[in-house]
């Protein structure tokens, strides 16, 4: 966007505010460049692997090998065996609040979506990505927010793909909350092993409010006065 020039001083003001409200704000982006290639995730990164149904065997590991990174120099691997026909799902990235033991902060109230880019990297199985948020107030007695948000399945002969969730709200923070990332796997007619997914570029954005486009709009109606003022 080019700057007009010789702005009055209350369209520069709003020019500044435009510009750091006109777009969707950044919460979270993990690309995992800044974690040690080829080895799990810290501890308390919340990033990891939990096994849940039919999966017995689950690893990740934050990897730089060719063929499996998707963006950068890091991906965040995931490898699991599976039996024929079994619908396995298993958390990764998931982590819960304070009070729980961990050392993370809830997402603050509004509304956002989330991005991830993720692949298949073996036949055998489609997967797809849930994002979950569940919180509750002090003794679970209320729950403030649920969000359960899942992509389409894809397989290896779709390649690399990218999904955007829907948008979603996080209502009053509540001390009490779980998120992270859901993976599912369906497993065709054949036993899977060591089958891979592999995952990037996780980004969770805040939606500006309905009160920033409205200051958007004030702005040019100000600004296109301001300029036609100083033509006269």
């Amino acid at each position: 966007m080019k700057k007009p020039t010789s702005l009055t001083p209350l369209a520069a003001v709003l020019l500044g505010l435009f510009v750091a409200t006109s777009s969707a704000r950044a919460q979270l982006t993990q690309d995992f460049e800044s974690f040690t290639a080829n080895t799990p995730a810290p501890a308390l990164s919340g990033w990891g692997a939990n096994t849940a149904d039919s999966i017995s065997v689950v690893s990740s590991l934050v990897t730089s090998a060719s063929g499996e990174v998707l963006a950068g120099s890091n991906s965040f691997l995931l490898t699991f065996d599976a039996a024929a026909n079994t619908p396995p799902d298993f958390d990764i990235g998931g982590y819960y609040s304070g009070i729980n033991g961990g050392a993370f902060t809830s997402i603050a109230p509004g509304d956002y979506t989330l991005t991830a880019t993720f692949r298949a990297l073996d036949p055998g199985f489609t997967t797809a990505l849930n994002f979950y948020y569940t919180a509750f107030n002090a003794d679970y007695s209320i729950q403030t927010t649920n969000v359960g948000l899942q992509s389409p399945f894809y397989s290896s002969a779709d390649g690399t793909v990218s999904w955007t969730s829907g948008v979603f709200t996080i209502n009053s923070d509540g001390p009490n909350f779980f998120t992270g990332l859901q993976t599912r796997a369906f497993v065709g007619s054949s036993a899977v092993n060591g089958a891979r997914v592999v995952i990037d570029s996780v980004v969770l954005t805040a939606i500006p409010e309905p009160s920033s486009f409205a200051l958007i709009a004030g702005f040019g109606t100000l600004l296109a006065v301001g300029i036609q003022r100083r033509r006269r």
